[in-house]
């Protein structure tokens, strides 16, 4: 058995059950002021006592996403009703295209109610179908190497996890029914050949010494390892795999628009409802929690599966967003290779050219971006007729912790001084789940909807401002942080200043001040 391939996974698959630990201090660290001096919030409370004397208009704001639970108790209040469309009837009564969208779209099934929920990553669908993939040859080189190292990898560690369950199985017999900690644990003599496995055991102990306590909790923590593997190969890394048929697009025709179902909640909406409830989760009700903006209605667009986006289904969530009233829309969510940049660059356009805000999470790859290793971005494609080179609607954000020390900067983070725009907030968030529930998630997918519900907040206060404007209050008003902090690439002690365009941090008080100036 292979030790550091395994240890590899406990220390990916134990961050879960570490983000999840609670701490009643903090569980709303990030509407905490930025001006505090051990945990940098983003002073929500101090904004609404700028604003308590206007009267907001409500903005629709998308979350491009897995979906969102309409039904949530924190979000059923705020989800955004299409009020041209009667529920059920079969008919797209409005004429916009899509029969019975009530809360949103979903790109993610067909018109008879199927779902597509575990999916391919790019880099296996431009192996299976590179006579049809759109990008340059570099990129097709970096994607099928990639494909090919990660499955693998994928096979091998889930081979040697079969194994090390075996291990363990047979460690547990010999070990009896004695509480199983570290210190019992080291002096336990196991029979040559299990030594490798009983070093992971005592990993698993020392990582997760709360929630690993008998052989049963590290068994079920093994196996949903196993099980990980197993969707990894069985869709992730499954070139065989084809789920377009089920929604019946043809995805490689970029002028399809009209395609999917109107359950924008999805098979498993974990991700997007969390998202959702970061921005506008209901303010004051008594319930779960308090999201940044008391001035919105949640469009959610499902193009998020369990796997890599299409861009198809990307562009034409922007556009359905644009087409049907959102004024902001919020993406977390991102891949290393782009299939056809071109046609997600064209609904950008189309978003810029009606006013429309894009925010975007940065990604958790803990690495400096470059335009090509993370997609989508704010580089278009080169078209020398369509002008500029960056869209003036575009906003990516950072991850921050809630530690202002060296680990200020969450170690997964994206970053890069001219394609990252401001950090915030991203470790340790606790928002909305499913079935009217609540966790923790860390993420620049928390990070993003962070930016999102104070750029609804100034759009919904101070309506006469352009996506644009938004953009650049937002980005001169962020609390410039000077501060050695650790990079995420290689763990080197850099100025915080070097990791983004602003070097800051997202500050809603000082943003509302701003906005207030005119």
């Amino acid at each position: 058995m292979k030790l550091l391939t395994f240890l590899s996974l406990v220390c990916f698959f134990l961050i879960p059950s570490l983000i999840l630990s609670q701490d009643e201090n903090l569980d709303n660290w990030h509407h905490f002021p930025t001006s505090n001096t051990l945990h940098k919030g983003i002073s929500t409370i101090e904004a609404y006592d700028l604003l308590k004397n206007i009267t907001p208009k409500e903005v629709i704001v998308a979350v491009i996403d897995t979906g969102v639970d309409h039904l949530h108790e924190d979000l059923n209040n705020i989800m955004w009703v299409n009020m041209d469309e009667i529920p059920s009837n079969g008919k797209d009564d409005d004429n916009n295209g899509y029969i019975d969208d009530i809360h949103g779209w979903n790109f993610l099934g067909n018109s008879e109610g199927e779902n597509v929920n575990a999916e391919t990553l790019i880099e296996t669908r431009i192996y299976a179908e590179h006579f049809k993939y759109k990008g340059d040859f570099n990129s097709y080189k970096k994607a099928v190497k990639a494909f090919h190292t990660n499955r693998e990898n994928t096979l091998i560690s889930y081979n040697d996890t079969k194994n090390y369950l075996n291990d363990v199985l047979e460690i547990e017999s010999a070990y009896e029914e004695r509480p199983i900690t570290i210190d019992a644990f080291k002096s336990f003599k196991v029979r040559v050949g299990l030594e490798d496995s009983k070093k992971l055991i005592l990993t698993y102990l020392s990582k997760n010494n709360n929630s690993i306590t008998n052989f049963s909790s590290l068994k079920s923590a093994v196996k949903n390892n196993l099980e990980n593997y197993k969707t990894y190969l069985n869709f992730y890394y499954n070139p065989n795999l084809n789920l377009r048929e089920l929604i019946g697009d043809n995805f490689i025709d970029n002028s399809e628009r009209y395609y999917g179902n109107n359950d924008s909640k999805g098979p498993n909406p974990n991700h997007g409802t969390h998202v959702a409830g970061i921005i506008a989760a209901e303010r004051n009700n008594n319930l779960g929690i308090n999201g940044i903006a008391n001035n919105v209605q949640i469009m959610a667009v499902r193009v998020v599966p369990n796997g890599d986006e299409y861009d198809k289904d990307v562009a034409n969530a922007i556009y359905y967003a644009v087409d049907n009233g959102a004024s902001i829309i919020n993406m977390s969510f991102g891949k290393l290779f782009s299939w056809n940049k071109q046609i997600v660059d064209d609904a950008v356009r189309y978003a810029e050219k009606h006013d429309v805000l894009l925010v975007h999470a940065a990604g958790n790859s803990a690495q400096e971006l470059n335009g090509s290793n993370n997609f989508p971005n704010q580089l278009y494609e080169k078209r020398r007729f369509l002008g500029p080179k960056q869209p003036k609607n575009w906003i990516e954000v950072g991850a921050t912790t809630f530690n202002y020390d060296e680990n200020f900067v969450a170690s997964f983070s994206n970053y890069d001084s001219d394609l990252v725009d401001i950090f915030a907030p991203g470790y340790q968030i606790l928002s909305t789940t499913p079935e009217s529930n609540y966790a923790k998630f860390s993420g620049t997918s928390m990070s993003s909807p962070m930016v999102t519900g104070v750029a609804a907040l100034l759009r919904g206060y101070f309506p006469k401002l352009s996506a644009k404007k938004i953009r650049e209050i937002i980005l001169e008003s962020g609390s410039i942080i000077d501060l050695e902090v650790l990079r995420p690439s290689d763990n080197r002690l850099v100025s915080f200043k070097t990791l983004s365009l602003t070097g800051s941090i997202l500050n809603a008080k000082a943003a509302i001040e701003m906005a207030s100036k005119g």
